[in-house]
């Protein structure tokens, strides 16, 4: 099942002229966005738009609200770049909370820079071209609906971890160098990560499973 839903995200994509929203729901501690070398810390109820970088600081913690109804939290010491993210407009006034699945089709892309993020999907409109991916140094998650929980542990050294957890849903995962494979609910992925500091290239190794 988790195949032949996933793989409607192949669906041909409408063109977006308008991006859509994301607003600060929650916040805890200190939160900053940026663009370049600018950045400002957030609020509860602010904006940010896309092509910006999210970051956490120790202790904090972060909930943003898309209008497609994705739901994303960011844990302590976090990083994440909202590389993408467009909407059509749509007419259904409704609360996010209330609605069973996104009101518009959308286009969302999210790098997992460090740190640790979970994101809750609305079932998405994947007939009507909407796509949702999260791109991170181990590979690219796509999926459709559900809960997951992604995290990224470097050192200086460029050595690390990646551990993926579907808690409900449908997702592919394609790590550096492989294919696209559906993720198993309750199923954690794990992969040590070796980053060449000179050349950038990645090397992965499947952790042993528990």
């Amino acid at each position: 099942m988790a195949i032949a839903v996933v793989t409607g995200l192949a669906a041909q994509a409408p063109t977006f002229t308008r991006p859509g929203t994301v607003t600060v729901l929650d916040l805890t501690g200190n939160v900053l966005v940026g663009s370049g070398a600018e950045e400002h810390a957030l609020k509860v109820d602010e904006r940010v738009r896309a092509e910006t970088t999210l970051k956490t600081a120790s202790r904090s913690a972060v909930t943003f609200e898309f209008s497609n109804g994705l739901m994303l939290q960011m844990g302590s010491s976090s990083e994440v770049v909202l590389a993408e993210f467009w909407q059509q407009p749509h007419s259904q006034s409704a609360k996010l909370v209330d609605m069973k699945q996104e009101p518009s089709p959308s286009r969302t892309l999210l790098r997992l820079v460090a740190g640790d993020a979970t994101v809750t999907l609305k079932p998405l409109l994947v007939a009507r071209g909407s796509t949702f991916h999260l791109e991170c140094v181990a590979g690219t998650l796509r999926a459709n609906e559900g809960t997951f929980r992604a995290r990224v542990q470097m050192t200086e050294l460029g050595i690390g971890v990646f551990t993926l957890e579907l808690r409900s849903g449908a997702a592919e995962f394609e790590p550096v160098g492989g294919a696209f494979t559906p993720v198993a609910v309750g199923r954690p992925l794990s992969f040590a990560i070796e980053v060449n500091r000179v050349t950038g290239n990645v090397k992965l190794g499947e952790m042993p499973k528990r």
